[in-house]
């Protein structure tokens, strides 16, 4: 072979071969993920009563640097103070970039807060909703009517009544006023805060004359109540 024709074809050898290696030795730049941010929807400062699940859900926005939602996105939702029960405590972005939940607010009554978090950052927002004691639909005699005893004498029996919502359920943290419409005598409270069970009570001293008496239990705004009779009778 010719020389000359022997030295091109080396030359041209080593020049791809440092063309090669120029190129394997430069990388190409690798674009920083975008930014995710996470905004809250709607849902944030509702109120509902104990044991019912809020009218409108937890809703949360996830977007990129653009402002364009991101779908298929984990987000965790997690109750932070308060008691409740979240319906679908982890949840994934649709195709508008947004996930939900729904909640069940649970005893004692006061505000809530939820926090919602979008995985892999740092993001986290948070809802404040709050538990309302239930509207009584009922209340009713439990103990202490239709008792009698000696004048001056003081009940064996307290004065109880029960109070519940429209489930059926105690209402905890009701106020229960008690008062004496008919007769005289006295109570030991004019009102009360039912209990965990829903339950008020007094306790009424009978009148220094023989005569009947009645104690009207009723719930604060009046709307709901009933009546005890007691009789006072002269002693032996």
């Amino acid at each position: 072979m010719d020389t000359r024709i022997l030295q091109w074809m080396t030359l041209t050898i080593i020049l791809g071969s440092i063309s090669c290696g120029d190129q394997k030795s430069i990388k190409d730049p690798v674009a920083a993920p975008e930014p995710l941010r996470l905004t809250v929807v709607s849902g944030g400062q509702q109120e509902g009563e104990i044991g019912d699940v809020l009218a409108d859900s937890l809703t949360v926005l996830v977007v990129d640097g653009r402002g364009e939602p991101v779908p298929r996105r984990w987000v965790e939702f997690r109750m932070v103070e308060g008691e409740g029960e979240l319906l679908l405590p982890n949840a994934i972005t649709d195709k508008f970039g947004r996930a939900a939940t729904a909640v069940r607010l649970e005893r004692p009554h006061g505000p809530r807060h939820i926090e919602a978090g979008l995985y892999g950052t740092q993001e986290v927002v948070v809802f404040t909703v709050t538990a309302l004691v239930p509207r009584p639909v009922s209340i009713t005699v439990v103990q202490g009517d239709g008792q009698k005893g000696f004048i001056g004498a003081e009940y064996l029996e307290p004065l109880q009544v029960v109070v519940l919502d429209k489930r059926g359920r105690p209402v905890e943290g009701a106020t229960v006023t008690f008062t004496i419409t008919e007769g005289g005598g006295s109570l030991s409270a004019l009102q009360d805060t039912t209990s965990s069970a829903g339950l008020a009570q007094t306790r009424l001293r009978l009148s220094d004359l023989a005569e009947s008496m009645r104690v009207r239990a009723a719930t604060a705004d009046s709307a709901l109540s009933v009546d005890f009779t007691a009789t006072a009778v002269l002693g032996p």
